[in-house]
């Protein structure tokens, strides 16, 4: 004889942590990679400069700034 499952009888499986999981996840890449990115830029603008001057050091974080102001409010 054959047992059949009625739909009631199984357990019911909310998606929503799942969704709070991945949204938490995705705000994490984003603002993870905002945040380090003007690290390596950094690092690599000061190597191409060569000598690092406080004109040169202003210069780069300067930059840095405002090009991480202008992808935030856009």
């Amino acid at each position: 004889m054959e047992t059949i499952i009625q739909p009631t009888a199984l357990p019911r499986h909310d998606a929503k942590p799942w969704a709070a999981a991945a949204a938490l996840t995705a705000l994490g890449i984003v603002y993870g990679d905002i945040g380090t990115s003007p690290l390596y830029a950094f690092k690599q603008a000061a190597q191409a400069s060569g000598a690092l001057s406080p004109e040169t050091i202003l210069g780069v974080v300067s930059l840095i700034f405002w090009t991480v102001i202008l992808i935030v409010s856009l």
